[in-house]
């Protein structure tokens, strides 16, 4: 719980950068972007309610795979920090996780050949669900690098993940991008991003899911102001 706290603590209080450096940067900006996300698979080791008769004795290793998600976002911030090439934003995406499969592993019981792999529709015929809507949340510093009509950019910041059926974890993300101006649109641009953070706990079951990862591929349409 200390943990929890402390991750909120650091991400609430990176949020306010931007205003922080307002009077120091060149000018503000702000984007729209859509993204596909991709989730690497979560992994517990513990107990799946209703399916208790077809395991062993002890805890089983749990394993959520998703498909692939569509995100929607938003960023503002401010650019030229102090006359330098650093830009710094915050930024707020959304995308819901659906649930491909399940599997289950604890070696072979009686009547049954491991792992198990569970669709969806099974889990909620015994009233589960895995699917998550998620709102992540990010601070982020930028480098951007000029070359002719293309500005590229790295970047890093940290951010939070709020899960709808589980706890909020905070963690490091990464961005590696690239945008070009389009006349009279505004600046079009292509970033690939990786977040990372320790794994939530869900609601219905109690499971702790070791790691919750995604990346994340955006196009965005941005203005500076």
């Amino acid at each position: 719980m200390l943990r929890r706290v402390s991750s909120a603590k650091a991400f609430l209080f990176a949020l306010p950068l931007p205003l922080a450096v307002s009077a120091a940067a060149e000018g503000p900006y702000g984007e729209l972007r859509v993204g596909l996300v991709q989730d690497e698979p979560m992994v517990a080791q513990g107990r799946l309610p209703g399916f208790d008769a077809m395991l062993p004795d002890g805890d089983a290793t749990i394993q959520l795979r998703y498909d692939d998600a569509m995100s929607f976002g938003v960023e503002g911030g401010f650019e030229e920090v102090l006359d330098s090439p650093f830009k710094v934003g915050v930024g707020l995406d959304i995308f819901r996780m659906e649930l491909e499969q399940a599997e289950i592993d604890a070696g072979d019981a009686v009547g049954e050949r491991m792992p198990l792999n569970l669709g969806p529709d099974t889990l909620r015929a015994n009233h589960l669900s895995f699917d998550n809507r998620v709102l992540l949340g990010t601070a982020n510093v930028f480098y951007e690098i000029e070359m002719l009509d293309v500005t590229a950019a790295v970047g890093v910041g940290y951010g939070l993940a709020f899960v709808s059926d589980a706890d909020a974890e905070a963690g490091p993300i990464y961005h590696l991008g690239a945008s070009f101006e389009v006349d009279p649109l505004g600046d079009v641009g292509l970033r690939i991003s990786r977040f990372k953070a320790d794994g939530p706990v869900d609601d219905a079951t109690g499971l702790r899911f070791e790691d919750f990862e995604i990346t994340m591929l955006s196009l965005s349409l941005g203005w500076e102001f």
